[in-house]
């Protein structure tokens, strides 16, 4: 009597039986003998039957049932010539479930943040399915479907903004106070103007005054705050570790001034824009070449992923900008992000590089494939992540062109001068147009109470009415008397 034994990994084999037996063995001792190993390795024996779920099928019309008791003999199964064994492995218990569902150390990291949810991607399973497909021959659907789960790196049309206005006082102080590898947190404002600045409508009898105009956003920056940055010995780049922290909300880490910085910012109505660098290398010496390289790519996503986490994806965090500034002409340019460029960093996608030649600076190394021109890839060009912006210049909110504040953190012997004589003269213009400085204010607010520092940026915000009362008055004049 011959019965067929379908294994685990689908095989079929012949197991040869006594048909005198049939009454005296059971289907476990049956199986005992047939000693073949499967496709994940169990060998079928006493200890390795109960890890597995036994299937009968006495004719070819009657149906598969399972076998509860592996003790019972063939005749009492039904089992003749013929009749189909069948094995598949069982499934873990709850108890076997949950201990393999423990996450080890590598899962036991933190969640991912996604910046931009709609493009996240989970490369864990990519990296399964990369190891799967290698087992076995691929199907052109395979590849569609492991390709649609990697980041296309595409240029980007469009940024969330359209324009960029620098405060241009706040760029010449930065030039030429700030040595190069310099930078700076952009404070500003989020915009609607029209698209066409210079359009000339014609004036007929004809004409609808309330023709419809097309508008876009625009980012303002009122101030410049510049951040200590020193060169690195390795590759001459700046270091942004304490733009990193502020931006990072790390109160920990940040001194006071630090930290006064975005709290006097709120209460101005302003919000963190962007950063600006300043670089002093040949970047540019091929005409078709942008000053942003790998690094600055990583260091831009950083930052606006530390503010768009900060903000809860807040309007002005989508438009962080980059603006970069050569030492020695001053000029800049200024760039926006690509979404995907922001969400790879979110995900660690973006790999270390330790380069000095320039052509390969400009290259994003990558940790996991990712698609570029339907090709996946570990290395592409950093200008797929940048999306050109238009600069233009104004004149800031809260800039001066004159430094108020000595390097030791106390005001100078001009500034406090000029201040008295306004409160002592009474004129409240001259005093809040003196006032209106963004690293006076920062250093005010180390001095006076938080109540006090509020009251006095919302009354700067405001720039109209009866100024200052008597009591805020008071409080600035002891400030300058004492310090």
């Amino acid at each position: 009597m011959i019965l067929r034994v379908r294994l685990p990994d689908g095989s079929l084999e012949k197991l040869a039986v006594d048909p005198d037996s049939t009454n005296k063995v059971s289907l476990r001792e049956t199986l005992s003998l047939f000693s073949t190993k499967i496709g994940t390795g169990i060998v079928l024996a006493n200890d390795d039957q109960d890890k597995l779920n036994i299937q009968t099928q006495a004719t070819m019309r009657s149906p598969m049932v399972n076998v509860e008791d592996p003790s019972l003999t063939l005749h009492a199964l039904g089992l003749k010539h013929g009749s189909i064994v069948s094995l598949t492995q069982a499934k873990r218990n709850a108890a076997n479930k949950q201990s393999s569902t423990i996450p080890n150390s590598s899962e036991q990291k933190q969640a991912v943040w996604n910046p931009f949810p709609d493009l996240a991607k989970h490369y864990g399973t990519v990296a399964r399915k990369r190891r799967s497909s290698k087992q076995r021959l691929g199907k052109f659907s395979d590849l569609v479907d492991r390709q649609a789960q990697l980041h296309t790196v595409e240029p980007q049309p469009h940024g969330h903004v359209k324009r960029v206005y620098m405060c241009r006082i706040s760029a010449e102080r930065f030039r030429n106070s700030c040595a190069a590898g310099g930078v700076g947190l952009l404070l500003g404002t989020l915009a609607k103007e029209r698209v066409n600045l210079h359009r000339r409508r014609a004036k007929t009898s004809l004409s609808n005054t309330t023709e419809q105009e097309e508008y876009c956003q625009v980012t303002k920056v009122q101030t410049l705050v510049p951040l200590p940055s020193s060169l690195t010995n390795d590759f001459n780049e700046y270091d942004a570790s304490r733009l990193i922290e502020l931006l990072a909300r790390d109160n920990d880490q940040s001194d006071k001034k630090t930290a006064s910085i975005l709290r006097v910012a709120n209460w101005l109505g302003l919000h963190p824009v962007g950063w600006i660098f300043m670089y002093h290398d040949d970047r540019l010496n091929d005409d078709d070449s942008l000053p942003v390289l790998a690094s600055d790519v990583q260091v831009a996503a950083q930052l606006q992923l530390l503010e768009m986490k900060a903000t809860h994806r807040g309007e002005s965090s989508r438009a962080f900008c980059t603006l970069a500034m050569d030492a020695n002409s001053g000029a800049t340019d200024a760039f926006q992000l690509s979404n995907v460029s922001v969400q790879m960093q979110a995900e660690g996608l973006f790999a270390p590089s330790a380069t000095k030649q320039m052509s390969d600076k400009r290259l994003i190394h990558t940790k996991h494939p990712v698609l570029v021109d339907g090709q996946e890839v570990n290395e592409f060009d950093s200008v797929l992540c940048l999306v050109n912006t238009a600069l233009l210049s104004h004149d800031g909110a809260y800039a001066k062109a004159t430094d108020s504040v000595k390097k030791s953190g106390l005001l100078k012997k001009k500034t406090k001068k000029a201040l008295l004589h306004a409160l002592d003269a009474n004129d409240d213009a001259a005093l809040m147009e003196l006032l209106s400085d963004f690293n006076l204010l920062v250093t005010l607010d180390e001095w006076l109470g938080p109540s006090d520092s509020e009251a006095l940026c919302k009354a700067i915000k405001q720039k109209r009415g009866a100024g200052l009362d008597a009591k805020l008055k008071d409080s600035v004049r002891s400030i300058l008397e004492t310090h």
